[in-house]
């Protein structure tokens, strides 16, 4: 034990002459003789009675010879301290810490309750010692109860009053009111059938989804909020009034709450007056909603369009896609001429070419009709004209076949093209 309160001792920050260990079993030898062992007694008990506002003390030796004096103090000190040790408070003063095991178990007692009051004079400064201060926290509930005696005018009920006698009078109170007052007072219910237990769970499901709903739809308002007066305060011209900002904002911003502020109890509590919705051009909303620039009238402006059910489609990028066949090739051959009277007619047509990915060939153009005898006895013959074929790839003219150079006709970096 004497390692203990050597240790204790240390860490109390005492730095005397009883640090050492030999120095510390010699005073522990003279006990109420020895003039170190009283004066460490002495400081411990300095230190209680500022910390624990007592009003005995216990003074410092200056003689072996006062050691009766010293205990008839400690033993006053000790009881007013309240010491469970019934041997270092009772019995005569001569027989007392008489023992190296009493003179021990005194300084550990001193040194565990300097420690303890420390701590609490810690943790409770003096200025909040005057008294023990209780506060009562009201639940939202008992405030709701205590708003609704008190708008009823209910004298204060008794404290040995149970929940069943309260609701019981608090019903017949109401009944009694509303049938003085009539509909006009709260208005009739909006929903006045008997739930039963899959209606309440349905209703719960329901009242959870929307709640849900709407308090992702205010979480999204919110943070586009701070993200706008964020961007205000990037401008080179504000950033020196950021504080104000803040300033003024906070306070408005803390006012709104992410979950909205609807219980299931609101739609029991509903009236019919919800079905009547104002606009919002009566009186009654503009009161709170108008400001100088809704006064400004706004000319007629032209219309700017927009409207998507009058945009036309944009054209097809490329045609339907077409397997290319033999019938795709080039053009069809032109039919034969008929013959005419007199002088053949010569025959028409070469056909257009049709192919998906490039221009068709040609049609050939059709053989002249035969010619009909003139009066010289003579036959004259028709010539088909060739038609020119054309071909389509996306919207563009066929592209032309490239013709093959001769040799030695093309040297590098010259590009020929067929015209």
């Amino acid at each position: 034990m004497e390692n203990d309160i050597l240790d204790s001792l240390n860490d109390m920050g005492y730095e005397g002459p009883l640090s050492d260990e030999v120095a510390f079993s010699k005073a522990l030898e003279g006990g109420p003789k020895s003039l170190e062992y009283t004066k460490l007694v002495h400081i411990l008990a300095d230190e209680l009675k500022k910390l624990c506002n007592l009003e005995e003390s216990v003074s410092m030796m200056n003689d072996p010879d006062e050691s009766s004096s010293f205990l008839l103090e400690l033993s006053s000190f000790l009881k007013e301290l309240g010491c469970p040790y019934k041997k270092l408070v009772t019995g005569h003063m001569s027989s007392r810490l008489q023992s190296k095991e009493d003179r021990l178990l005194l300084l550990d007692y001193l040194v565990s309750e300097l420690m303890a009051a420390r701590m609490v004079n810690v943790d409770c400064p003096k200025e909040k010692q005057g008294g023990m201060e209780i506060v009562v926290h009201e639940s939202p509930t008992a405030k709701d109860l205590k708003d609704i005696l008190i708008a009823l005018k209910f004298n204060k009920p008794p404290p040995n009053i149970t929940a069943e006698m309260l609701f019981s009078k608090l019903e017949a109170k109401l009944k009694d009111t509303i049938q003085k007052e009539g509909d006009q007072l709260v208005g009739k219910p909006l929903y006045n059938k008997a739930l039963t237990d899959k209606d309440w769970k349905e209703l719960e499901t329901t009242f959870t989804d929307l709640f849900e709903e709407y308090r992702l739809r205010r979480e999204t308002l919110i943070t586009r909020l701070e993200c706008t007066i964020q961007s205000f305060e990037w401008s080179e011209r504000l950033k020196a009034r950021k504080d104000a900002i803040q300033s003024t904002y906070r306070p408005k911003r803390e006012q709104l709450k992410v979950k909205p502020d609807v219980k299931l109890s609101d739609f029991l509590a509903a009236r019919t007056s919800l079905l009547q919705v104002e606009k919002t051009s009566s009186a009654t909303v503009r009161k709170n909603t108008q400001s100088d620039v809704n006064k400004v009238i706004i000319g007629q402006v032209p219309d700017r369009g927009g409207r998507p059910n009058e945009q036309q489609p944009p054209p097809p990028e490329m045609p339907s896609w077409q397997q290319r066949g033999p019938s795709t090739q080039g053009g069809g051959g032109g039919g034969r001429g008929g013959g005419g009277r007199g002088r053949g007619e010569e025959g028409r047509g070469g056909g257009r070419g049709r192919d998906s990915s490039r221009g068709g060939d040609s049609g050939r153009g059709g053989d002249g009709g035969r010619g009909g005898w003139s009066g010289e006895g003579r036959r004259e013959g028709g010539r088909g004209g060739g038609g020119r074929g054309r071909g389509w790839q996306g919207r563009r003219q066929g592209r032309p076949r490239a013709r093959r150079l001769q040799p030695g006709s093309w040297r590098p970096g010259q590009v020929r093209r067929r015209m």
